[in-house]
């Protein structure tokens, strides 16, 4: 991980125009669109970690807990819990999402907008998935389970059940076990649709994108092919956040000083980057 200090706001633009240069940013690979996402932190010494960690709840327990409005997705239901902790309870809520964004400026207002410590913008590159792709079916069904350690087939079996696309793309659950494995103990990158920013004012103020964080597997090193994958097991409660997001050859952390916070928000609220703007209900 490369990690710069920065004094400027000019030079906090500078650092990342070289990032995006110096990467050919974005540009199409064989996976997608790579491109770049941004993460504030307003104290440089956090961990990036889904807000489910530290709620001390299932995800099972806390969409329990969640009126469900007709026609949302199970991604949509999630990324308004993300945002808007609505819970029938006053506990603290969370999900296994991590909050990203495609601007510069909306990262760099979460990085300033406590001013205790120093804050951190990580820059990292990414190829994202779309809300109605398998994949995202796949790390989010995991929620709904109930036990604390589930066979990947199981999963298998309530997907093919579930959604028709699985059958239609896949053809055998054989395939769907090895798709499972090859991304469950890794996690995916979701740039919203617009039905979806039209329901979530603040993620679209935010320009907001999502991380769905994946889960333990149980031998991850044992070699996944679609007849070894059906027996293998994960944790549904035990999330993954690849090393992408912690140490990282590719992960660029950008530190502003304490000192410096109350300049950059002065020139973030010339541009109308504010809590008023990004909190817009």
């Amino acid at each position: 991980m490369n990690e710069i200090v920065v004094n400027t706001y000019d030079e906090y633009l500078s650092i990342i125009d070289k990032y995006n240069r110096n990467n050919d940013l974005p540009r199409n690979t064989q996976m997608g669109m790579l491109q770049t996402f941004y993460r504030g932190q307003s104290n440089k010494n956090w961990i990036i970690e889904p807000s489910i960690n530290r709620s001390g709840k299932r995800e099972r327990d806390i969409l329990g807990e969640i009126k469900i409005n007709a026609g949302e997705s199970l991604f949509q239901v999630m990324a308004r819990v993300q945002h808007y902790k609505e819970a029938k309870t006053r506990e603290k809520v969370g999900t296994r999402l991590i909050d990203f964004t495609k601007s510069v400026d909306v990262a760099l207002y979460f990085a300033c907008c406590e001013e205790d410590n120093d804050g951190a913008v990580f820059v990292q590159s990414i190829v994202p998935h779309k809300e109605e792709w398998y994949t995202v079916h796949i790390l989010l069904e995991i929620a709904n389970l109930e036990s604390e350690k589930v066979n990947v087939r199981e999963l298998t079996d309530i997907l093919w059940s579930k959604y028709s696309l699985f059958s239609e793309r896949f053809e055998d659950k054989g395939m769907v076990d090895n798709a499972i494995t090859a991304l469950i103990d890794f996690g995916i990158m979701i740039i919203p649709e617009k039905e979806t920013l039209i329901q979530n004012k603040r993620m679209c103020a935010q320009e907001g994108c999502l991380w769905i964080c994946g889960n333990r597997l149980d031998d991850r090193n044992q070699i996944r092919t679609s007849l070894t994958s059906k027996s293998m097991y994960f944790y549904p409660n035990d999330y993954c956040v690849p090393e992408w997001f912690c140490d990282h050859r590719d992960l660029l952390k950008i530190v502003i000083p304490k000192r410096k916070k109350e300049e950059f928000l002065c020139k973030l609220s010339d541009k109308n980057i504010s809590r008023e703007s990004l909190f817009p209900d």
